[in-house]
C-alpha cells in the first residue's frame, strides 16, 4: 500500500484527470491523446500490481475473467498457502473482488434494489462442461423471481417481471452459444410465469385501489365523528362549567383537576398508541420498501422458512422490548396507573 501511494497513486489520478479533460474538450482531436494516456495508465498499474486479472466484456452482458496472475511465483505460493491456513480460497476471493469492482463502476440497478446485488456471482467454467455455468445463472435468476413473487407487493412483482425478461434474454443467448455443443436451457415455463406475474400485479393494483377507497371513506367518517364529538364536548363543558364553578359537582371538579395534572402523560399515551396501531396495521406506502417498514419482508421470509427460530426470536424480542419500555416509561406508566385508579374511584 505504501509503495502504491508514493509511486503510483498521484500519477494515476493525474492521468485520469487528463483523460477527462480531453474527453470533454475535444471529442475527435483528443482521441489519440486519450489512447496514449490510457496506455500510460495501463502500463503504470501493471508495473505496480501484485495480482493482475484480465477480463473480456461482451455486448450480451457476459464478462469473462482470466485466472489471477501474480507478480512472482514466491508471492503466489505464500499468498495461497496463508489463505488456505486461514480457511480461505484466495484465487476465488480475488476473482470475485475483480468482478464486484467491474460491476460497481459500470452497473445500474434495474429491476432490483442495491442490497440485492448478489443475485448473480462469478461462476467458474469447467473445461469438461464449458457451458454448465449458464445453468447456474438461470437457476439464480429463477430463484430470485420466485422468492420476490412470494412477497406479493407491487414493487416486488414488477421487479420479478423485469428479472424474468433478463432471464429470458439470457436463455436465448445461451441457446445460440450452445446450439452446436449439445447443450440446452433448463425447462422453465416462462410464458406462464409471466402471465402469473402480470395477473398478480393487476390483483395488487385492484386491492390497492379498494384499500385507498376504504381509507378515504374511513377518513371522512372519522373526521365527521370527531367534529360531532368536539361539538358535543364543547356543549357539555358549557353546560357543566357553572356547576363546577359553584361547587355543585365536586366529583367533576376533582376529575378535571386530575386530567389537568396528568395532561402530558395522557397526550403521550395517545400518541404512542396511535403510532403503534399505525405501524402494526396500516400498510406501508408502495414506494417504501427499505428502512424500518421494509423489515416486514424479512420477517415474512423468516416466518415461512424458519418457524421455530422465528418464534424464539419473537419471544426474546418481546421480552426485551417490554423491559426497555417499562424502564424508559416507568414514570409515565405509574402516572397513568394513578390516573386510572383515581378515575375509577371517582366513577363509583
Amino acid at each position: 500500500m505504501d509503495s502504491w501511494t508514493h509511486s503510483c497513486a498521484s500519477r494515476t489520478s493525474e492521468i485520469i484527470h487528463n483523460i477527462n479533460d480531453r474527453r470533454l474538450a475535444a471529442r475527435f482531436t483528443g482521441s489519440t491523446e486519450i489512447r496514449d494516456y490510457w496506455q500510460q495508465s495501463r502500463d503504470l498499474l501493471k508495473s505496480h500490481a501484485d495480482v493482475t486479472l484480465y477480463f473480456r466484456l461482451l455486448r450480451t452482458g457476459e464478462v469473462y475473467f482470466s485466472d489471477p496472475a501474480f507478480r512472482s511465483e514466491t508471492l503466489r505460493k505464500n499468498t495461497i498457502e496463508f489463505a488456505l491456513a486461514e480457511g480461505h480460497d484466495f484465487l476465488s476471493w480475488i476473482s470475485n473482488q475483480a468482478y464486484f469492482f467491474l460491476r460497481d463502476i459500470c452497473h445500474k440497478h434495474q429491476h432490483h434494489d442495491a442490497h440485492s446485488d448478489t443475485i448473480l456471482v462469478l461462476q467458474r467454467r469447467s473445461p469438461e462442461h464449458p457451458l454448465e455455468w449458464r445453468k447456474n445463472i438461470i437457476f439464480s435468476l429463477q430463484y430470485y423471481i420466485i422468492r420476490s413473487k412470494r412477497f406479493a407487493d407491487g414493487p416486488s412483482l414488477a421487479q420479478s417481471l423485469g428479472i424474468l425478461a433478463y432471464c429470458t434474454s439470457f436463455e436465448e443467448i445461451s441457446s445460440r452459444a450452445g446450439i452446436r455443443k449439445g447443450w440446452k436451457n433448463p425447462d422453465y415455463n416462462n410464458t406462464a410465469l409471466r402471465q402469473s406475474l402480470e395477473a398478480r400485479i393487476k390483483e395488487v393494483e385492484l386491492r390497492g385501489s379498494e384499500r385507498d377507497g376504504r381509507f378515504t371513506r374511513t377518513s371522512v367518517m372519522v373526521g365527521t365523528y370527531l367534529a360531532v364529538l368536539g361539538l358535543l364536548t364543547a356543549f357539555v363543558v358549557m353546560m357543566v362549567q357553572p356547576s363546577i364553578e359553584n361547587g355543585q359537582a365536586p366529583r367533576l371538579a376533582e376529575f378535571s383537576l386530575s386530567v389537568a395534572r396528568h395532561f402530558s402523560q395522557i397526550t403521550l399515551t395517545i400518541v404512542a398508541f396511535t403510532l403503534l396501531v399505525g405501524l402494526l396495521f396500516l400498510p406501508p406506502p408502495s414506494n417504501r420498501r427499505t428502512g424500518f417498514l421494509g423489515i416486514r419482508r424479512d420477517l415474512l421470509e423468516l416466518l415461512n422458512v424458519r418457524r421455530v427460530l422465528f418464534i424464539r426470536l419473537t419471544g426474546i424480542a418481546g421480552v426485551v422490548i417490554a423491559a426497555l419500555s417499562f424502564y424508559v416509561g416507568r414514570d409515565l406508566i405509574f402516572a397513568m396507573t394513578s390516573f386510572l385508579a383515581r378515575l375509577i374511584d371517582l366513577l363509583r
